[in-house]
């Protein structure tokens, strides 16, 4: 795999790995709000916050990804 194809592989990954991250902590705080209704807080802002986290690492990824594709063309090819 070349450098930017392992990149985009990676930033792709981290996209869906966190909103799987977010369905799953979304998950368990509706199952703990059935439960203790004062406790699934947390549990939801803990979801949210890593969710943002890896997503904006993964738009990051993705636009760094962008910015060395155009960087690599020549200037003639843009036009």
């Amino acid at each position: 795999m070349t450098k930017e194809a392992n990149a985009a592989y990676d930033s792709s990954w981290t996209f869906i790995f966190a909103w799987l991250l977010l369905g799953i902590s979304l998950l368990i705080s509706g199952v703990r709000d059935l439960y203790d209704p004062a406790a699934s807080a947390w549990t939801t802002w803990l979801g949210f916050i890593s969710s943002a986290v890896f997503l904006l690492m993964a738009v990051n990824g993705m636009r760094l990804r962008r910015r060395r594709r155009e960087s690599a063309e020549p200037a003639g090819a843009a036009s």
